[in-house]
């Protein structure tokens, strides 16, 4: 396992780094473990967990910042924003940056700053650490507002720190990220997606939350509260299990007195006292016998689905990917690849681009792969998505096809045919960006895609009806529908 981590350190490391200082590196690596973030005893606010290790999303951000380094001849400067411990900004000076580790609260601002100063200075090839990291024990959005900030930045790295931001606060950094970023420089992020807490709720109240909030045309959509409740088992002493019991959008938040402005780790808040919408779902969880009693937890954070994400940073400006990764250590393009198993987080890649007005959307996607970025237009993003689905199944091999034609109506309704929620999903998703008609029927029968789902035996397809809902939440309609429709305008 050591040589394996030493592997992936000799890709992010400087060329001319020593074959000790990748020992010692590794060594770090190996160390580092999850800790607790310090909480703030002025307030009930805590502000979670650290982040150790390297994951695919922080080596493509080590990797980008090491050939910076090489092909500029000196550091680049990178922004750590909720740099914690300094899991990641130790790392980000030892692959060749010049680091400002931002991080609000005062004790670990302070304990980051410790840390750092107690390592071995060759794991950044022996330069003194006053003039290559400079922390601030300040929240970032008022302070990079400061002049000497505009244009300084070649790259930034923000983990798992978006989600603990209002509508407003987003706005707010996404206007920041513009006037701090240099032209064609580079953002990663990492935040949290309704996939996070998928474990936890069985009844899918976050996503359906989510999409309802779409409907209602939210700016961000994704900002909710999550009411959620702990299982503790008095026969045991022991928590046999959590799950969400409702969610609440931004209106009735206010309606039923949950601050908007609330954090994510908000910490002694119990809510409105009629909050609990869905507790009858509690007794399906419990075991028959059992005495139960419930501990009850809010989150309220910005939930970035893929398509949140997207749009949010598109409008920006900026060129943008997005993608998955799962504990298996693989990176996917598209959520529904992965499982309940899958420890999950949103991570984006985002690029000033040198060709665009700032408040021009971008014509073009910069899709992120493994070793490298090459630019594609959603034809060609979508494609890459679907290949990393369907892999080498033969049975995908004619959807393919029709993806590669560009009959995407077509790959439609081989999706639906074939029951698989994944590739609908993913194919409605592109839906309005390519602009296809997903009412298309066949040639030969005239059957739609909502029609060949509604065709199939129950029996076989256990997510018949979700598949059903999705389509029509897109607008999908049935052959006869279609009929009727098409009747009732040439009456018109």
């Amino acid at each position: 396992m050591y040589n394996k981590i030493e592997r992936t350190v000799r890709k992010w490391l400087p060329e001319n780094v020593q074959p000790e200082c990748v020992e010692k590196v590794g060594l770090q690596i190996v160390t580092e473990r999850q800790e607790r973030v310090l909480k703030n005893p002025n307030s009930y606010i805590d502000y979670g967990y650290s982040f150790p290790g390297v994951n695919l999303t922080k080596q493509l951000c080590l990797e980008s910042v090491r050939e910076l380094y090489a092909t500029q001849g000196l550091r680049p400067v990178v922004a750590d924003l909720g740099a914690g411990f300094g899991t990641m900004t130790w790392k980000l000076l030892a692959a060749g940056a010049q680091v400002d580790a931002f991080e609000k609260q005062v004790p670990t601002a302070k304990e980051l700053q410790k840390r750092l100063t107690s390592m071995d200075k060759e794991l950044w090839s022996g330069e003194d650490l006053n003039d290559i990291l400079r922390v601030y024990a300040k929240n970032a959005l008022s302070e990079l507002e400061n002049p000497e900030f505009e244009n300084r930045y070649d790259v930034i790295w923000v983990s798992q720190m978006l989600h603990f931001l209002t509508p407003d606060e987003m706005n707010q950094l996404v206007q920041l990220f513009k006037k701090i970023l240099k032209t064609g420089g580079m953002i990663f992020i990492e935040m949290n997606s309704p996939q996070t807490l998928q474990s936890l709720d069985p009844l899918k109240l976050i996503e359906h939350s989510v999409e309802n909030a779409k409907k209602l045309k939210f700016e961000y959509p994704g900002f909710l509260c999550v009411n959620a409740a702990t299982l503790i088992n008095h026969n045991t002493s022991q928590i046999d299990g959590k799950m969400v019991v409702s969610v609440f959008d931004q209106e009735q938040m206010q309606t039923k007195s949950i601050p908007i402005e609330g954090n994510a780790f908000g910490v002694g808040y119990l809510g409105h006292s009629n909050s609990h919408d869905n507790e009858q779902y509690l007794a399906q969880f419990m075991k028959p016998g059992y005495q139960y009693s419930v501990n009850r937890f809010y989150q309220t954070a910005n939930w970035f689905d893929d398509e949140i994400a997207l749009d949010t940073f598109e409008k920006a400006g900026f060129e943008t990917a997005c993608y998955y990764y799962g504990s298996d250590g693989q990176k996917y393009y598209t959520r529904s690849t992965l499982n309940d198993k899958d420890a999950v987080a949103l991570s984006i890649f985002l690029k000033k681009s040198s060709q665009l007005e700032l408040d021009e959307k971008p014509k073009e996607l910069s899709v992120v792969l493994k070793y490298g970025i090459f630019k594609a237009n959603h034809h060609e993003y979508l494609l890459v998505e679907a290949k990393q689905f369907c892999r080498e199944d033969v049975q995908y091999e004619s959807l393919l096809k029709a993806i590669e034609n560009k009959d995407y109506a077509l790959a439609l309704r081989k999706a639906s045919a074939a029951a698989s929620l994944p590739l609908v999903r993913l194919l409605l998703k592109f839906s309005k960006k390519l602009a296809f008609d997903i009412n298309q029927p066949s040639p030969s029968n005239g059957l739609t895609a909502l029609d060949w789902i509604r065709n199939t035996d129950d029996r076989n397809v256990p997510n018949k009806q979700e598949i059903i809902g999705i389509l029509e939440r897109y607008g999908a309609l049935t052959k006869d529908a279609l009929q009727l429709l098409s009747a009732a305008q040439q009456v018109l």
